[in-house]
């Protein structure tokens, strides 16, 4: 390991954002298993943020005990969270923290970063979508994803 402390913090960051994409999804990890180097460690920093976020959305913050208006509140401060160590490269979360690296490492996009959060709050009023409002949820949702 090397001596300077954030090359060491990196490589931590990496580990755990690693941890997320093995223990909550068998075949999308062992998919992963396939890439190589960094292209492998995009990939799961990009997944751990993602299902992270998705993870307040879809019942585990409800499950904690918030309501609705705490549930928006935690994913409105993770998303700062995720802007705030893609500008200063650095996260006391260390998911947020590896996918930070990532970000500026592949050049990804804050409108496709954004897209991914405004579709993570629809998820918090489950409503009837038009053929419009669906196309931008899938947009935010899956799409981005794939271009991230």
């Amino acid at each position: 390991m090397p001596d300077n402390p954030l090359h060491a913090y990196n490589h931590y960051s990496r580990r755990a954002a690693s941890i997320v994409i093995r223990e909550y999804s068998t075949s999308f990890s062992l998919a992963s298993c396939l890439l190589r180097g960094r292209v492998r460690h995009d990939i799961c920093n990009l997944y751990a943020v993602v299902r992270i976020a998705d993870e307040i959305v879809d019942g585990v913050a409800a499950a904690a005990g918030l309501d609705t208006n705490a549930i928006t509140a935690e994913l409105d401060g993770f998303e700062q969270q995720v802007f705030r160590a893609t500008r200063t490269g650095f996260s006391t979360n260390p998911a947020v923290h590896a996918f930070a690296s990532t970000v500026h490492r592949c050049r990804i996009s804050e409108e496709h970063i954004r897209a991914f959060f405004t579709s993570m709050r629809r998820d918090l009023d489950p409503t009837a979508y038009d053929q419009a409002a669906l196309d931008d949820y899938i947009w935010g949702s899956a799409e981005v994803i794939g271009l991230m």
